[in-house]
């Protein structure tokens, strides 16, 4: 159980305080993807080449991890600095995107937003294994994303209701984002940071990948999130483009499309985020990552295979808590394999296939929906997310990594 907070250290209430007023302001930019892919849609007419072109902001961003963590470390720039420098430019790009009346280059914009917001990730993460000890880290990390999808939730049906109402309304978007990076990248400052491994020791180039080679459970991993990535992230587009495009019969309004893909979702991420800390504090991580990929199936196949709104909802609902186990695991999960002191490089090395596999799986799934039909599109990515579980099946009783 987690201590009384009067009784944590001084660095852990820090950090914890810093990230919960933070989370209200992630949970905001994680609503991105579908009001851009809306945006793109309604106000500038544009297909499937400028929306991938901005839900591929983000993986553009995790596939830069490596060199922005060697740059950062012959720099000598703390993490908490890192982050804070790196989203004021996010902050700019986003507020230069109002600027366009092309729907190209209001893409590239936001997607160059977005790209530099999750190349902080690593950092992120160094900090919390700097600052939360290994068996609270779970605990805590949930209580700020308790807070970050009460944000998503609230915000995802506030910006639906205010799209809704109005088209014209569309326009404060790029500036309600951009705001929300600059006051992450401010508040990004204050984390304690003393005694940094980015200012203590220099990081090789690309050395993370060389841990392929020798680290046996390093490698089965990023070959198992590679897989499932290449599925799950085929599928998180997809939703919003069949719940909108009328080929697919639903053609949706902006409230219903932000019920069934944010507030439904967020609200069981809500409610089952400290359920995943606690069990990724306390079972063994490759089973804890073969149930969560049994759900996103079951949500797969629910969503788009039954035609009514109940089996929708459902689905949403199966959705929301694998994600929210998804969301633990994908943050935490370098702190269990990761030797001391390489936590940032290792978690460099998975961003970096995860900006890959985010790169390829929205023009996969566009693509093939559009050429042949949202049924292929789901078999294939369905396929991806079992054999992902196959993969780390023998090691479901595995105790020890390190």
């Amino acid at each position: 159980m987690i201590h009384n907070f009067t009784d944590l250290e001084p660095k852990v209430k820090r950090t914890l305080l810093i990230d919960v007023f933070r989370s209200v302001f992630n949970g905001i930019i994680e609503t991105s993807s579908a009001f851009f892919i809306l945006l793109l849609g309604k106000i500038f007419q544009s297909g499937f080449i400028e929306k991938s072109i901005a839900t591929s902001g983000v993986s553009f961003g995790l596939i830069l991890t490596p060199f922005v963590i060697f740059f950062a470390s012959r720099l000598k720039v703390n993490p908490s600095k890192s982050i804070g420098w790196m989203l004021v430019l996010s902050s700019l790009f986003a507020a230069s995107s109002s600027l366009f009346n092309s729907g190209i280059l209001v893409a590239v914009s936001l997607a160059l937003a977005l790209a530099i917001w999750a190349s902080c990730i690593p950092f992120q993460t160094e900090i919390y294994s700097s600052n939360y000890s290994e068996d609270m880290r779970g605990k805590l990390f949930s209580i700020a994303q308790f807070f970050k999808f009460l944000s998503v939730i609230y915000f995802g049906h506030l910006l639906g209701e205010l799209l809704g109402s109005d088209s014209y309304n569309y326009k404060y978007l790029p500036m309600i984002y951009a705001i929300c990076f600059l006051v992450l990248g401010l508040t990004a400052f204050l984390y304690p940071c003393a005694g940094s491994r980015f200012e203590n020791k220099e990081v090789k180039f690309l050395s993370g990948f060389n841990a392929l080679k020798t680290d046996k459970y390093f490698r089965l991993i990023i070959i198992s999130w590679m897989l499932l990535g290449l599925g799950t992230l085929m599928l998180f587009p997809l939703r919003v483009e069949y719940l909108s495009n009328p080929r697919f019969g639903f053609s949706m309004n902006e409230s219903n499309i932000s019920l069934l893909v944010l507030i439904i979702p967020n609200f069981m991420r809500l409610i089952f985020t400290f359920f995943w800390g606690y069990l990724f504090d306390k079972i063994n991580f490759f089973r804890m990552r073969m149930i969560i990929n049994l759900l996103f199936v079951f949500s797969a196949l629910t969503f788009f295979l039954v035609s009514s709104f109940n089996f929708l909802v459902l689905a949403s609902i199966l959705f929301g808590i694998s994600v929210s186990g998804g969301d633990v695991a994908w943050n935490l999960w370098t702190t269990k394999f990761a030797p001391p002191g390489k936590n940032s490089i290792y978690m460099s090395v998975h961003t970096f296939f995860t900006g890959i596999r985010g790169i390829i799986s929205p023009l996969v799934a566009f693509k093939m929906s559009e050429t042949y039909g949202h049924i292929s599109a789901l078999s294939l990515a369905l396929i991806f997310i079992l054999v992902s579980t196959a993969v780390i099946y023998k090691e479901r009783n595995v105790r020890t990594f390190l």
